[in-house]
């Protein structure tokens, strides 16, 4: 299926979360680990159209201000004050941040590893959560939308404490002491009946570390600007290991494979004779639209002109 680039929901470049966050001047790490982090975000007046790709599986939890969030499957959301929003891995997302009346926008954010939620569901040994995972099939679209609901007072007050005890990043480097907040968040998460799918929904998102496939995966996410090692990452497994096992299936690199996914589409588009060479160009990926032309005469033997003038003349 190819799209109009009119229609794309979100920019082609995004930031990568939570990498992004640990040099945003708007956030300040109250602990790290890896991936695993949480993060205080405050900002001072509105900001719109950011856009981005969700790396590991995040929750946000909103304390003052209004995000409202559109993902590339057409879902919009709004995350009022109070309230909780899950990220699963995989999604791409554009959010307005408006802050409140005399009050900046005010968030906790926090990340985890696959790894981390993995180890947290054998812990708990969640009977809810381990029959989710045996009777429930879902779709790459349904794993890839984002969930909101309404904080409890027992995650509220935690998210509260880590900014009023962490929030000003002296303990940032405690690498171990990031593991155990994370794990009393994700306790308190399991321990209440109310945030129920919540606690599926992270269960599930570690569940399903090492068994994304590639194919599947490729379909679903090759028109974003992403790195190799982001794809690798959300096959769960290594940049190495990904790269080998795509090209035993396509018998080509990545890169390759994305280059010629990108220029079908391309070349899709420029058939209805409807699409210009430059919205075909960013649709693809190229911002240069010489480079588009260039790699597009390789790939087909003509010119992205040729190709709308044959067709509006057929």
């Amino acid at each position: 299926m190819f799209f109009n680039p009119c229609e794309i929901l979100m920019p082609q470049r995004v930031e990568i979360l939570p990498t992004a966050l640990l040099n945003n001047s708007h956030c300040t790490v109250c602990v790290v680990a890896d991936v695993n982090l949480l993060i205080h975000k405050r900002l001072r007046r509105d900001l719109h159209d950011v856009g981005v790709f969700i790396r590991v599986p995040l929750l946000l939890y909103v304390r003052q201000g209004r995000q409202d969030i559109r993902d590339h499957l057409g879902n919009s959301q709004t995350v009022q004050a109070g309230h909780l929003v899950y990220f699963p891995k995989g999604v791409y997302a554009v959010s307005d941040f408006t802050v409140g009346d005399q009050a900046p926008f005010e968030a906790l954010i926090a990340a985890f590893s696959p790894a981390l939620l993995q180890r947290q569901r054998l812990e708990t040994r969640s009977v809810r959560a381990t029959a989710s995972f045996a009777t429930h099939s879902t779709s790459m679209a349904d794993a890839h939308k984002c969930l909101v609901c309404p904080a409890t007072e027992p995650v509220a007050e935690f998210m509260t404490s880590v900014v009023a005890i962490y929030g000003q990043g002296r303990y940032a480097d405690r690498s171990a002491l990031a593991l155990l907040k994370l794990e009393e968040l994700l306790h308190l998460i399991d321990a209440d009946p109310r945030l129920r799918p919540l606690s599926e929904a992270l269960a599930s998102d570690g569940a399903n570390e090492r068994s994304t496939d590639i194919a599947s995966m490729m379909e679903a996410h090759w028109q974003y600007d992403l790195r190799i090692e982001d794809y690798a990452a959300l096959c769960g497994c290594s940049e190495s290991t990904f790269t080998r096992r795509f090209k035993t299936l396509y018998q080509e690199s990545p890169k390759q494979w994305l280059v010629r996914r990108r220029m079908q589409a391309a070349h899709q588009l420029l058939q209805d004779g409807r699409t210009s060479i430059q919205d075909a160009a960013l649709f693809a990926g190229y911002e240069s639209v010489s480079h588009f032309i260039s790699t597009y005469k390789k790939q087909f033997q003509s010119t992205p002109k040729k190709i709308q003038k044959q067709n509006l003349s057929a």
